[in-house]
């Protein structure tokens, strides 16, 4: 079996022997001193990797039996075909290009910089770099954005437009020129640098209003009958996903076991609870809780008069519900629930003493 190399947390090159030889996936799953951290910190504010997970994780809900989708671990998203026993890796890295309608090769090998001045690896070899530090597991390596990519596909042409490019799709003068930039920054063999499985895509998801395209794509899962219920309320589905990635991204603890790590992750076994909380998700407005007291309060045989001027205001009141800003009524219902509670406690203190029950105020 030929010696392979592969580039360790620091950087440095590393020899391996065998092609099935390394830790398992589970110990690999968890963050390493040498882990890039500005992402994790600034997670917080970064909504759009929150939709991007929840879009794949509704992606993902009608093709794999399981998965965990992971932010800011080791790239913006990473996730994994099992929420216990992971075998295979993807990464996805996800940035917004609001400056240009497209991305060039050039610009996404370009090397950062820290605050201090030292350089950092670019997005491209940062990706690749994934695939050697997880070797010998499958992984599987993405790059996403708004927008689309201008590609060499093609042998002394100019660059073409494409929103949907596996790597190894580029002309073969520039992949040679790609490996080998690739391999100088990542300081290991061209021959251990693997293109395979290294996609280009745009989204499709927008800046503004992200989760309609959301919504859309559970609504089509649902007609794909891909859920075991028909889901009525797809806009509010996709805000809670995006909602349980966002509670996921601000869990930035340090996880030095895959257990502690999963924290960091949603499974799809939660997304399916979040579907089934929202599909059993009743609100009722304020007029349909109105009219139910006041059904209540005729089988009960309050007097006529005082109702019927009562349900006079029922439409003024529900308007006024509406206003925030009303603080006259807000001190009001403040006080009818300070007088309804303290009427359920003494009511449960009198029953406690084996007296009778009143009646209930709510």
């Amino acid at each position: 079996m030929r010696r392979q190399t592969r580039a360790s947390g620091n950087g440095r090159a590393v020899k391996q022997t065998g092609a099935n030889t390394g830790p398992d996936l589970v110990s690999l799953m968890r963050d390493f001193a040498s882990d890039e951290k500005a992402g994790v910190n600034a997670s917080l504010g970064f909504t759009y990797q929150h939709w991007y997970a929840a879009l794949l994780a509704i992606e993902r809900f009608g093709a794999m039996d399981d998965y965990l989708i992971i932010l800011e671990f080791k790239e913006d998203v990473a996730i994994v075909d099992s929420s216990g026993q992971p075998s295979r890796a993807e990464f996805h890295q996800v940035k917004k290009n609001e400056r240009s309608g497209s991305w060039t090769l050039a610009e996404l090998l370009a090397s950062g910089a820290k605050k201090s001045g030292e350089k950092t690896l670019s997005t491209m070899a940062k990706l690749v770099s994934r695939r050697h530090q997880f070797h010998p597991h499958p992984t599987v390596l993405w790059f996403a954005s708004n927008v689309g990519f201008k590609l060499p596909l093609e042998e002394g042409a100019t660059p073409r437009m494409t929103h949907n490019a596996n790597l190894l799709d580029v002309c073969g003068s520039e992949l040679s020129t790609l490996r080998a930039a690739l391999a100088r920054e990542l300081n290991v063999d061209e021959a251990d640098i693997a293109l395979d499985d290294f996609r280009l895509i745009r989204t499709g998801l927008p800046l503004d209003d992200p989760h309609r395209f959301v919504a859309g794509a559970l609504a089509e899962l649902s007609e794909q009958k891909k859920l075991p219920f028909e889901l009525k309320r797809p806009v509010l589905g996709a805000r809670m996903v995006a909602n349980q990635f966002a509670q996921a991204g601000s869990k930035n603890s340090y996880a030095k076991t895959f257990e502690q790590l999963q924290a960091r992750g949603v499974s799809r076994r939660q997304v399916a609870d979040i579907l089934v909380q929202v599909e059993n998700f009743r609100q009722e407005s304020s007029h349909d809780i109105l009219k139910a007291c006041f059904t209540r309060l005729d089988a009960e045989a309050h007097d006529y008069e005082t109702l019927d001027e009562a349900k006079s205001e029922v439409v003024r009141v529900c308007a006024d519900l509406t206003n925030r800003t009303n603080i006259e009524l807000r001190a009001v219902c403040v006080a009818l629930a300070g007088v309804r509670d303290a009427f359920k406690q003494a009511n449960r203190r009198f029953a406690q003493l084996g007296g009778k029950r009143l009646a209930n105020p709510s």
